[in-house]
């Protein structure tokens, strides 16, 4: 992505010049449920294929009192990622700890919504957030200024701005765990960042689901004492399992008392996999993007019921498997990496991608949590375990 070339001579800017930290608007006017505010612009800085602008509250200039519960700060992150039509940009927008919202730009002016946070969401459906009109305009002009053939107007930024009638998003349910059952969510992250288990725990939060946070053993005993745990969720890590073994202790712990459907994901589908007897290797290079499956097989549970061709799943990770352990076969590919796995006798599963980052990838967690709770009848999964042990690409979707 350093290398990309402009196609024109325009006044176009290449998102990995030093320039793009220009064009950026100055500050940013919000709507919300507490009233009417401006941010001012604070840092703008690159990592890779991310560009984040960080924007505060400028409260010693206007004289403007933050009500409780307003945050101080709010975030862009913006990727950018190649495919077959050429570069897609995919936005997180967040204020304070919570993601407003996540979208991407397709040219000229496709856009689709990937998590929606305001009037008539799923997760804060009487909470108003929006952008004034100058800054919706503002914000056309910084992804137009791009080299990728963008041509935004308003209107197509709709689902942001402040008005209550301009958008709507469509609600979506599952059937909600019984009394005392809970999901146990295994968390693999390191105590300072936290930031693999947020997006888990706001995916629950938005689909009523009861869940629980497993820091230690001890965590793990008093869950499995005191509910029913119907599943667990082992969670991304900002270690890495090539490097060290210490850190997979406590999903070791829990793979071993578990007896209910396990789902990892990425550090948690590495540590079930040398858990289990196969080997994780270190790839050499850190990956860092949005990616299309080349390979999966539709008849696993997990890829049923969307349209999984269309999805590009969100990757970050370094290690890869290198042997797999007994009993799991591959599920997905991507390329000649394994990034989905599946052992169908001990009902675990796991990914190398991240659905909880995504909103428009939670189908696949929504069809595990349904899996937790016994939703699928005993002749559906008697059928579905047929297909289950897939031995070449040959039986795997193109």
């Amino acid at each position: 992505m350093k290398y990309l070339k402009r196609i024109s001579e325009s006044e176009k800017i290449l998102a990995y010049e030093e320039d793009v930290k220009k064009i950026f608007p100055q500050e940013v006017g919000i709507y919300t449920s507490n009233g009417s505010f401006k941010l001012k612009k604070s840092d703008i800085t690159r990592e890779v294929d991310v560009i984040r602008a960080s924007y505060y509250h400028n409260t010693a200039e206007d004289g403007n009192v933050l009500k409780d519960g307003e945050p101080d700060f709010l975030f862009f992150d913006i990727h950018f990622s190649k495919n077959e039509f050429g570069i897609k940009t995919l936005v997180n927008i967040s204020y304070g700890d919570q993601m407003k919202s996540e979208f991407s730009i397709e040219s000229p002016n496709k856009i689709q919504v990937g998590h929606y946070n305001g009037i008539n969401s799923k997760s804060e459906p009487e909470t108003h957030f929006g952008f004034e009109d100058s800054t919706i305009l503002d914000l056309c002009k910084l992804f137009n200024s791009f080299d990728f053939g963008y041509n935004l107007k308003p209107k197509d930024l709709t689902f942001i701005d402040k008005y209550l009638d301009t958008y709507s998003y469509e609600s979506l349910k599952l059937t909600p765990l019984r009394d005392k059952e809970i999901i146990m969510v295994i968390n693999n992250t390191k105590p300072d960042k936290n930031r693999f288990l947020h997006n888990i725990s706001n995916y629950l939060k938005v689909r009523g689901i009861n869940f629980e946070i497993a820091n230690s053993s001890e965590d793990v005993d008093s869950y499995l004492k005191n509910y029913k745990v119907v599943g667990a969720i082992s969670t991304g890590s900002e270690y890495t399992i090539s490097k060290s073994k210490y850190e997979t202790k406590l999903s070791n712990y829990a793979y071993s008392k578990l007896k209910c459907p396990v789902l990892g994901i990425c550090y948690g589908m590495q540590s079930m996999v040398e858990f289990y007897g196969g080997v994780i290797k270190d790839s050499k290079e850190y990956v860092q993007t949005h990616k299309k499956l080349t390979r999966y097989n539709e008849n696993n549970f997990l890829f049923k019921g969307y349209d999984v061709t269309n999805i590009e799943w969100s990757f970050s990770h370094q290690d890869v498997i290198e042997k797999m352990p007994s009993g799991f076969t591959s599920i997905a590919m991507c390329d000649t990496v394994i990034v989905s796995i599946s052992d169908e006798d001990r009902k675990r599963y796991g990914v190398l991608f991240h659905p909880e980052d995504i909103e428009m990838c939670w189908p696949l967690l929504d069809n595990f949590i349904n899996e937790c709770g016994g939703s699928m009848n005993d002749q559906e999964n008697i059928l579905q375990g047929k297909f289950e042990h897939l031995k070449t690409f040959k039986e795997f979707k193109s």
